[in-house]
């Protein structure tokens, strides 16, 4: 009985990490358009895992929502930060921390 709890457990964390690494593509995806629409790059190309908490949807059933941390700039030089979050595999809501130019 003790191996094949170690294989169901092995199987859940290999099931956990492949889901990260798949709504982790989605986030560096939505954030890329999303900076891209408004002329800003995202740095390093990448996301960092800031927050991870299981919610219930509409249904009743507990699923994942995660917030990440990126960097963009405006012209390479500059740096802000941002925030994203998903919920399950979906962007729920974006932050850009991004100062408005007064014309």
């Amino acid at each position: 009985m003790d191996e094949f709890g170690v294989i169901i457990l092995l199987g859940l964390i290999g099931w956990f990490w492949y889901g990260s690494i798949r709504v982790r593509e989605i986030a560096v995806l939505g954030v890329k358009m999303r900076l891209e629409s408004r002329g800003l790059l995202l740095l390093d190309q990448t996301v960092s895992l800031s927050k991870i908490r299981l919610r219930r949807d509409h249904g009743g059933q507990m699923r994942f929502e995660r917030e990440y941390q990126f960097e963009f700039s405006s012209n390479g030089d500059d740096r802000y930060g941002g925030r994203v979050t998903l919920y399950a595999n979906r962007i729920t809501s974006s932050n850009i921390d991004y100062p408005i130019q007064p014309q």
